[in-house]
């Protein structure tokens, strides 16, 4: 007997270990401090909810602020993605085309969106209590929930924020981030990947 699970939704997670934890957190941390300092945290326009260092999703802070080493970081997982989905691509070539810090304060929450038309989207846990809210997936299948034997089937997964912790998934793949009930900061940060040449 056989099952194949077709038409799965690739995500990916990983935690960017010692030494290189420590410059990234360091590295990250000179942008926050900034960003806080300069009070350019605003308010999302989509839910008024959490804020954002850009809400305008027009800059690119992983290239505004010196993250080399966060950049090296997140170029070794997209390969492992990449590799992950498609072993036959030998190279690859891509732009983080935005990217930008998130601020969940007490109360505050994500609701339902994707990210357009960005290939990869991703995001990196700065600072987490690990209880101050979930990321969470909508499965793009949502027939599963008109029949009796798949509604079984989980509709949403979730994966819990942890300090180093880098997702990755489809730019297109819907996803929120539940209310932060305790009174800790989360800080994140997003970005979004175009790739422009693989073969």
């Amino acid at each position: 007997m056989i099952i194949e699970n077709w038409f799965a939704t690739p995500i990916y997670y990983s935690v960017v270990e010692q030494p290189a934890l420590d410059i990234v957190q360091q590295e990250l941390g000179n942008a926050y401090e900034d960003l806080k300092n300069k009070n350019l945290f605003k308010s999302s326009v989509i839910t008024k909810s959490h804020k954002l260092s850009d809400p305008s999703f027009r800059s690119n802070l992983i290239e505004d602020y010196t993250t080399i080493t966060f950049q090296e970081q997140i170029h070794n997982n997209v390969l492992n993605y990449i590799k992950a989905i498609n072993p036959n691509i030998k190279s690859f070539e891509y732009r983080i085309h935005s990217s930008w810090m998130t601020l969940n304060e007490s109360g505050s929450y994500a609701v339902m969106h994707d990210h357009g038309s960005s290939d990869i989207s991703g995001v990196y846990y700065y600072k987490t209590n690990e209880q101050d809210g979930n990321l969470f997936f909508q499965t793009p299948n949502k027939l599963l929930s008109s029949n009796f034997l798949f509604k079984s089937i989980p509709s949403i997964v979730e994966y819990t924020p942890k300090v180093g912790k880098i997702v990755l998934f489809p730019g297109w793949l819907n996803h929120g981030v539940h209310t932060n009930t305790t009174d800790n900061e989360r800080v994140s940060i997003s970005f979004n990947i175009k790739l422009i040449d693989y073969r």
